[in-house]
């Protein structure tokens, strides 16, 4: 099969780079073709020599081109844009990359008659209680995108698939991030300083977010009946 991976300027995010570093390759292993999309501020060294970068400048038709050219099996949803507290991370470029932008690809993809789409999802996009309550501006736009994705779903022979999201934590994550901090502390055998922990969260190691997207690549090929799938730990803790 051939797989097309959607990334862009938000190619750095842990998540992106590092299903981008451990999954991909394990395609190319297998024999698969691995393809992605990327914009000419991404940084093309965290993708693996195997797979074929194709950037793209923002012509109208360009998406379009690239998806003819590669002729994909399943596209895959990966990159998305956080808002930050620097002045060039505005409102307007994560609604951009979001929302636009990943409208633009998903457009290409009907009317290049691809079936089979792999979305990204965030737990950020849900309450407590595990309904629909954004909690930040990025959140809301990769809400956006996926009510455009179920609409295109459901007028075109389209299979669509969203993997949520949850605290993924592993090796390399630069982020600083509690569980990760744990870890590494653990090793040292120093004790972390901590709220009581009432806190819920739930934690998935890099391994399983790149084994659920392995899993969910071949599984859209063959089921058109799951909508969104989540990836945390279960229970959450």
């Amino acid at each position: 099969f051939r797989f097309f991976f959607k990334g862009e300027d938000g190619i750095r995010d842990y998540e992106v780079t590092v299903v981008q570093s451990c999954a991909l390759p394990i395609l190319a292993d297998a024999g698969h073709s691995v393809h992605a999309i990327v914009r000419p501020a991404s940084d093309l060294a965290v993708l693996d020599a195997r797979i074929q970068p194709y950037v793209y400048s923002g012509e109208e038709d360009g998406i379009q081109q690239i998806i003819g050219q590669c002729d994909p099996a399943v596209v895959v949803h990966l990159a998305a844009q956080v808002e930050r507290p620097e002045p060039l991370i505005s409102l307007q470029s994560v609604r951009e990359s979001n929302f636009e932008f990943s409208c633009r690809v998903l457009e290409a993809v009907c009317a290049r008659k691809i079936t089979a789409f792999l979305n990204v999802g965030s737990y950020w996009e849900y309450g407590p209680d595990g309904s629909y309550k954004p909690n930040t501006y990025y959140a809301a736009t990769k809400r956006a995108f996926q009510d455009v994705l179920t609409y295109q779903a459901g007028n075109f022979p389209l299979r669509a698939m969203t993997l949520v999201l949850y605290d993924v934590y592993g090796a390399d994550d630069w982020r600083g991030k509690f569980l990760t901090h744990v870890l590494e502390m653990a090793k040292i055998g120093a004790t972390v300083p901590a709220t009581p922990g009432d806190q819920i969260i739930g934690p998935i190691h890099i391994d399983d977010v790149v084994a659920g997207f392995l899993a969910a690549g071949n599984d859209i090929l063959d089921r058109a009946d799951r909508k969104s799938t989540r990836l945390n730990s279960s229970p959450v803790v």
